[in-house]
């Protein structure tokens, strides 16, 4: 971990650029997130990154160990890097594959990124899986991807092993309309002062802002090392293209009854309405589905404590070969 003088000098090289780099930012949040990595979680470097033409763009992604694919799909603001923490763990057991989404990472955009949409993500990582493997996979996901990989689960059952969610960002499978009113509401106070920040030009403090109030801690951002302010500085270019994008295809609690393997969704103890009443609706809709309440998690759990997401994550899917 580096020093609290080094951190700190860090942050204010970031925010010096960062608002230099985002001009406006507009607002439908779809309950994604800028997650990111600990130095701390590093057992190894890095692998090279491989590319993979999909749907006419090149995807990056990282990819290590042999065995049953577990393909991870990082959330808002960040890339296949969120997942270092848990490469060197899964791939002693497992074949370890982490992707670059479209408009995320260093690749260069073909357009003006007018194709950002959970519709484009869930096309795109259904390409990446028939390239990348020849079977199914399971896939790992965290907020915003969480609307990526349902997407994928519902259409393409046949791709899919198991899932393994945490705090997923679907709110139309919440369909009770009181229940629907209050995470509307939630998500709104959640980016109030964010979305004022952005309107008066003041980026670096609106993300800062969008952070804490998703993670509902002041402090949250600056608590992040500083890899992970490099990461989310690298993609902040994606931002107006995320609160701007149209819609995700909706889907209902109905459909996802219909997903038959195993499925297992966490949410923090001290997590937002809005991500804890979706958990609680989807782990509902989806019969066998395994709900786990992550002891004074929020939403930055899986990056405050990563070694915990990764025995989870691996004793998830033991159990899922066990169940055979």
């Amino acid at each position: 971990m580096q020093s609290l003088i080094f951190g700190k000098l860090a942050h204010i090289a970031f925010e010096t650029r960062i608002d230099e780099v985002l001009n406006s930012l507009a607002f439908i949040l779809m309950g994604s997130f800028a997650i990111a990595y600990a130095s701390s979680s590093y057992s190894g470097s890095m692998p090279m990154p491989k590319k993979i033409s999909v749907n006419g763009i090149d995807l990056k992604y990282v990819e290590q160990g042999t065995g049953e694919p577990v393909v991870f799909v990082h959330g808002s603001n960040s890339d296949y890097r969120t997942w270092e923490p848990q490469r060197e763990s899964i791939s002693k057991h497992y074949r370890f594959i982490a992707l670059s989404m479209r408009y995320f990472g260093d690749e260069p955009w073909l357009d003006n990124g007018e194709k950002f949409s959970v519709e484009t993500h869930a096309d795109d990582l259904v390409e990446f899986i028939r390239k990348t493997t020849s079977g199914p996979v399971h896939l790992v996901g965290w907020s915003y991807s969480g609307s990526v990989i349902l997407t994928v689960a519902v259409r393409h059952p046949d791709l899919i092993k198991s899932l393994f969610l945490f705090e997923p960002s679907v709110p139309s499978i919440v369909e009770v309309p009181l229940a629907a009113k209050e995470i509307k509401e939630d998500r709104a106070a959640m980016v109030k002062d964010g979305l004022a920040a952005a309107k008066l030009g003041n980026n670096a403090t609106a993300v800062r802002l969008f952070m804490d109030a998703a993670n509902d801690k002041d402090g949250s951002f600056d608590a992040l090392p500083e890899e992970a302010h490099t990461m989310m500085l690298e993609n902040a270019k994606m931002l107006p293209l995320l609160l701007l994008a149209p819609p995700a295809p909706p889907l209902t609690c109905a459909q996802l009854k219909q997903l038959k393997f195993p499925v297992a969704i966490l949410r923090g103890e001290l997590a937002r309405t809005f991500y804890k009443v979706i958990a609680v609706s989807m782990a509902e809709c989806i019969s066998g589905s395994q709900l786990t309440v992550v002891s004074k998690g929020r939403h930055l759990w899986p990056v405050a404590d990563p070694q915990a997401f990764t025995e989870m994550l691996m004793k998830f899917l033991n159990s899922v070969e066990k169940a055979r």
